[in-house]
């Protein structure tokens, strides 16, 4: 999710910041477990190590329960409906390497 975007789910929904500072992107990883309690903290530690080893996070939120989790997926989800007041709609659901991403922005922002 780009900056942009998520300035813009924010005023649109009447939503307070998450982060503490402003980053370019967000990126949202969205890990699903088998709820088994012993297993879910092992699941958490293993994942946040994996994250630390191959991307380079300046902040991080690690949702505490599924409002908190719903929460920030509702910013990403709700990125066309706050866009859709402006007479366009932007989707990046896509996969691609991190670093091509800004590419990819950058260039879907010079076409409009």
């Amino acid at each position: 999710m780009d900056h942009e975007s998520m300035e813009l789910v924010l005023s649109q929904f009447d939503q307070a910041e998450i982060f503490d500072k402003k980053y370019p992107y967000y990126k949202i990883i969205e890990v699903a477990s088998n709820n088994d309690p012993e297993v879910v903290s092992e699941d958490s530690e293993r994942l946040l190590d994996f994250i630390g080893g191959v991307l380079d996070p300046r902040d991080a939120i690690v949702p505490r329960g599924e409002a908190q989790a719903k929460k920030i997926w509702d910013l990403r989800e709700n990125i066309a409906n706050a866009n859709i007041s402006y007479g366009y709609c932007l989707k990046y659901d896509i996969s691609l390497k991190s670093q091509d991403f800004d590419r990819i922005v950058q260039e879907t922002r010079q076409v409009i």
